[in-house]
Order: C-alpha cells, then structure tokens, then sequence
C-alpha cells in the first residue's frame, strides 16, 4: 500500500467519523466547527492552478497542467502565493524542473510527491517550511538549488541542508550509489531519504545524533545500516520497508527506538545491539517485527539479553514469527582507532572487542587547520580506497584490525616576537608545519622566564625557561618570549634568615617567595639598581603590609606579608629594571612582631562626638618598629574618613608629650602628627589613642569631649 493510499484511506475514516458525529449531535459540532475557522473564499482557478484564498494570500491547491518546466508565479488572481499545499502537485509526471517562487513560505505533505519525471527543483528564498513527503517518489529528481538569500535552507551538492548545518532535511529520490552525510549534522529530518531506491549505502557521521521518522523509509537499495554510537534516539518507521537490509548494528548510545522502526524487512537476518538495554528508556511497537522469523538479535552483555527478554520481547515478533532469536554477542575481534599524530588530530574513541559480522563507525577530527586524508589498515603507507578525506567510515568487523587516521600538518604562520626588544629576542618563526623550535636570547642583566601563546597572560607550561622551546604546528599562532629583569635578593644579616623560591609567572609580572627560617621576622626592605648595601635606617618597614614600595619602583614592584611576618611575597611586574633586593631581618628576642602590635603596645581609636559613629571616624595602625642612633621607636599613622578630622595621639587620656632629641618637647597633637615616630619608652605597655572628631563640629567651634572610645 502506497503512502497515499494509506492517508487517503485515514481520511476516508476521519471524514465518516465526524459524518456520523455531526448526524448524532444535530448539527452542534459542525456549528462549532465553523465558528472557529477563519473565513476564506472557494476555491478559485487561475489558468491551470487551482488556489485558495486567505486574506490576501493564496495557496495552491491543484495543478493540471503539461508542462516540463515550469515557474510557479508569485501570484494568482492578484493575491500573493504563500502556500504549496497538500498534494497541489501530485502525480504531475510531465515535469522534469520546477521553481518556486521567493513569496512561497511553505511546502506541503506530497504537494510534490509522484512527479516521477522531475530532475530539478529550484527552491526561493522565502520558504521556510517543507513538510514530510513533499517530494516522495520524485524517483528521477537528483538535485535541489536553494536561493543563497534563504535564511531557513541551503542547498550542498544538491542536497538541503538546514542553513546553520545542523540538519539534512531532504535528499533528491533519484540519486544512485553511496552518501555520506555531512561531518558536523546533528540531525535527520522526517523522512529525508524516503523512498531513495536507488541509494545502497549511507555513512552516518559520529556527529548525528537523532534519525526522524520515516528517514530511510522504502530505501529498498540498503543493504545494510550502521548507527553510530552518537546517535540517542530513532524515529518511528525510520527503516521500515528496505526490503533488502540484511544487517543491522546499532551504537551504544541508542536509548529510544520508535513504532515501527525496522519493521518490514523480509531479508533482515542479523540486529548487533551494542548499546546497554538496560538503559534504553524505550523500544515501540513492533520496532523489529519482520516476517523473517530467523533473525539474529545480538547482545553485548548477558544483561542486556535479560532485559530484552522480560520487557522487550513484544516488540520483536508479530503473529507468524514465535519467540524471537535473543543471542549473546561472541566479542572476538579485536579493533583499534587511532590517530598518526594526536597534535594534528583525534580520533573516535571506539577501539575495543566487537563480533564478526557487524560494523562500527569510527571518526577522525583534525586539529587547527591540519588536513585529514584518510584511512589506513594496520600500518599500510596507503590510504584505504573509498576512505579518502571520510572523517566518518564505517568498518565492518571480518578480523582483528587497526584504523589509523592519517593526517598532514599543513603549512601554518607561526609569528615569534618578545615581551621586550631591550631584553631579549626571539626568532624561529615562519611558514612551518610539524615541529619547530622557537630561541629566545636574553640580553645582560636580562633572563627568559618561558613562552606566551596569542598575547595571552599565562606563560605555557612546558615552557618555563626553556631557550629553545620546541612546538607543535597545528594552526596560525604568536609565540612570545617572555623576558624579566634579573632581581638578586640578598640579606644584610648573613643570609641564614630564609629561603626564596620562585612564585607564579606570567608575560605581566613574575614573583619571588621569601620564607624565613624559625626565629627570624622581616623587618625591612631596600631596593636599589646599584652595589652598595644601604644604611639600615634608609629601609622601608614592610611588617604586615600590603601595597607598592613608596619610592621609585613604586609602579613595579608590590609587596605581601603575612600576618606573622615570617613570609614575603614580592610580584615584580615586568616594566621593572634590574635591581637588588635587600632585606633587613630581626629575631624574635628584639619583641618585634608583625600582627599589626608591637609586644605591649595596642592602638585603637577614639571620636569625640557621638559614640555611635565611632566606626567611620577614621583608623589607626602600627606600620613598624625602627631604632635610629640607639633611640628605639614605634611609627604609628592614623587615616581620616570623610567628614572627621584628627585631632593627635594621646595615652592615659592625654596627648602623648615627649623629648626629642634636641630636648624640644614635641606633643603629637594636631594633624601634623597624623603620621608619628613615638618612642618605645613612653608608650610601652600602654594604649595609643587616635582621636578624631566631627569637621563639622570642628569648624563651629562645638566639641565635645565625650570619652567614647573604642578598639577596631
């Protein structure tokens, strides 16, 4: 029975159905039926055409017409042809090309199917719908040419695609031999190759992971079928009536298999299930019920045989066939996929034990813009006849066997340059394929700290001072040496202090680890590009800070303590020239300590206003210990938040008062002293106060002196 007479004789049911409702009902359905429908006229003629009307479109409905090639117009009776219909076309075996019009939007279920003469359809940019069967048993058509403006479509070798490729939604019914679909479709259309009688093999890529329904419906020329183990689902009846199948080997991500799907294949003998069916969500109706009650079903495991027996085994027989053939797969042969160079492409990972007699796909994926030419068999220097630039291929199991996928690397524009010309050089680049070896030279006082790809900031791995660094060409790149001062760190207390290691790295800056041995702490540090050790008392105190060095490398180099002050860590960026590290350390016995304290002396701060805003008056720190001609100090800096002002520092609820060394009493009162140098011998054991208060209060002469104070 044909498809139309199939859906004729649905029609018919329908029709008698809603006859014998309407007669039941006294007319209320039909009422409401009507009611519903939006108004159109009759049918209207126009020459040959027949057409509907809704609004001011039109669609074809009919055609009776001789003619061989012929120009579907863009319009009819003055209205705008949309629409293809439903069988508009049927059966016209006088046409051998047709074109459709860019005002046509849609195509209908057979509106072409039958037109047994036709060879070439010319589809327009304004079609964005083609129904199922639109062009079933066109057994003469071999190409279709989709206008490059169609936004929905586009044709590849005559063949329609979807236009972001994801999709193959219709082959042409007269083609003869083998297809390959192509590598990167997700997707089969309904009915894509239905009734193709004269196609005998299709390859379907690793990328593929569903097939519609009815796809490969009638394809009586197949032999057998491959699905890859991309594919997750099977359509309803996507296989029935290739009456010449005899093989069937399904991949291992199969988990849905619709109606219908292989049924009607007299000739099959043999199914390889190589997926788990304990996992397949589900089998349809009389998927697999043939007339041939001698096929072999094939299962990978015994689980897998167990579960087809209690809750599949319906849908593998029909009336005449009895229990179905469930069998245990024998896994002797041994395949092996595999890549002649993993850099210029990869391959399906599907090497493993397969059965004698059943077939796999395997696939291959060029890197970059390496070429892929195809396959060879266990180690030949030739490449596999038919094999030739097929990423997917489909091998049928005979013998233990190796697929390599052979790949070229082709030429590819490698750029080399350096971070920095004044540092260092590089070269090694070029036109190259393969390997190449890329040379950095550092200039004196200069050193290469490793290679970056493209500009980006992470230095390659395999690549941390390397002065010759081999790569593998793939593809057009910018390799850059990345070149860094040389920093000596050194100490001035004999170097036992600690240890240094190198930190983390990049094409911005680079860094240094400083730990210090058990009993020592860091004290201060130097910077200098000359030779001479500095004066101790010229170093910058760096306990527990974080931040860049207040001094010329002040945009080069920052600086991170812990809060134990036993760690340093120095990021250097990459616009620094070469210098010298000192640094000053202390041992534990001095009562140094870097936790923001020094041993008995606390700091905290007071407002002299309203409690409540004691917060966000300001904050107050110790930035470090320091001894100045035998005279030992604590430097203390206190910051302002908007809206208050410092008033001084004072303890036991007095401004602190002292001598200096010219014996000038100095009392840290005022904002001159918001940054203050105390020593030790007046503050040890007490409590430093930073005092803020209001500006506004400040300035209307309205303090008040409210001791509200607290500790942040």
């Amino acid at each position: 029975m044909s498809f139309k007479e199939i859906f004729t004789k649905y029609k018919l049911y329908t029709m008698l159905s809603i006859i014998i409702l309407v007669l039941l009902t006294g007319g209320i359905i039909l009422g409401v039926s009507l009611s519903n429908t939006p108004p159109t006229t009759n049918a209207l003629t126009s020459g040959n055409y027949t057409y509907t009307v809704s609004g001011n479109n039109a669609t074809i409905t009919d055609y009776t017409g001789t003619e061989t090639i012929l120009e579907i117009p863009g319009t009819l009776g003055g209205y705008t042809v949309t629409s293809i219909g439903t069988y508009a076309f049927y059966h016209c075996t006088s046409l051998t090309s047709v074109t459709i019009p860019n005002s046509v939007t849609s195509i209908g279920s057979y509106a072409f199917a039958g037109c047994t003469s036709l060879t070439l359809v010319t589809i327009g940019d304004g079609v964005n719908s083609i129904a199922t069967f639109a062009f079933d048993g066109c057994t003469s058509l071999t190409s279709f040419t989709v206008d490059s403006n169609n936004q929905t479509y586009h044709s590849i070798d005559g063949v329609i695609y979807s236009k972001d490729g994801s999709t193959i939604v219709m082959y042409p019914g007269g083609r003869s031999g083998s297809y390959s679909i192509i590598e990167g479709t997700t997707n089969m259309g309904n009915s894509v190759f239905v009734r193709c009688t004269g196609l005998t093999s299709i390859t379907i890529p690793s990328s593929v992971t569903s097939i519609g329904s009815y796809a490969f419906a009638g394809c009586t020329s197949l032999t057998s079928i491959t699905i890859p183990s991309s594919v997750t689902s099977i359509g309803e009846e996507a296989f029935s009536r290739c009456g010449n199948l005899t093989s069937v080997s399904i991949g291992n991500g199969v988990t849905s298999i619709g109606n219908y799907a292989f049924r009607y294949i007299d000739n099959l003998t043999s199914v390889y299930f190589y997926n788990d069916l304990t996992t397949t969500s589900s089998i349809g109706y009389s998927a697999f019920a043939n007339g041939n009650s001698n096929v072999a079903y094939y299962f990978k495991d015994q689980a897998s045989l167990d579960y087809a027996t209690n809750n599949f085994s319906s849908r593998f027989t029909n009336s005449s066939s009895g229990s179905p053939n469930f069998q245990l797969m024998t896994l002797d042969t041994n395949i092996i996929v595999q890549s002649n160079n993993t850099n210029w492409g990869t391959v399906s990972d599907n090497s493993g034990m397969y059965m004698k007699g059943s077939s796999i796909v395997i696939s291959a994926t060029p890197a970059g813009d390496n070429d892929f030419l195809g396959w060879s068999l266990d180690g030949g220097a030739s490449i596999i006849d038919g094999t030739e630039n097929q990423t997917s291929y489909v091998v049928n199991i005979a013998e233990n066997a190796t697929y390599t996928a052979v790949f070229e690397a082709l030429p590819s524009n490698i750029a080399v340059n350096s971070n920095n010309n004044l540092w260092g050089t590089a070269s090694g680049g070029g036109e190259l394929s393969g390997t190449a070896t890329l040379t950095a030279t550092a200039n004196p006082n200069y050193q290469l700290v490793g290679w970056s790809l493209d500009g980006g900031h992470t230095l390659l791995g395999d690549s941390l001072g390397k002065t010759e660094y081999t790569i593998m060409v793939t593809q057009d790149a910018t390799y850059t040496a990345v070149f860094e001062p040389v920093v000596t760190i050194t100490s001035l207390n004999g170097g036992s202090e600690f240890t240094i290691t190198r930190g983390s790295a990049d094409n911005v800056a680079h860094s240094y680890v400083i730990q210090m041995n058990s009993g020592y702490y860091i004290n201060g540090i130097y910077i200098t590009n000359t030779a001479t050790p500095p004066a101790t008392d010229s170093f910058t105190n760096i306990k527990s800070i974080d931040g860049y060095l207040p001094n010329e490398y002040s945009t080069a180099i920052h600086y991170i303590t812990n809060t134990t002050g036993t760690q340093l860590i120095l990021e250097i960026y990459n616009t620094a020239e070469p210098f010298t590290i000192y640094l000053d350390f202390v041992q534990t016995a001095q009562n140094f300590k870097a936790s923001g304290s020094i041993e008995g002396i606390a700091v905290s701060i007071q407002y002299q206003g309203d409690e409540t805003n004691l917060a966000v008056a300001g904050s107050a720190k110790i930035l470090g210990y320091t001894t100045t001609n035998g005279l030992e100090t604590v430097n203390v800096i206190a910051q302002e938040y908007t809206g208050y002002t410092f008033l001084g520092w004072q303890v036991d609820g007095e401004y602190i008062t002292y001598q200096n060394e010219s014996g000038q009493t100095i009392t840290l009162q005022g904002y001159d002293y918001i940054s203050a140098s105390i020593p030790l011998s007046v503050i040890e054991g007490k409590q430093v106060i930073a005092v803020f208060t209001s500006t506004a209060e400040l300035n209307a002469n309205d303090q008040t002196n409210s001791d509200n104070s607290g500790v942040l």
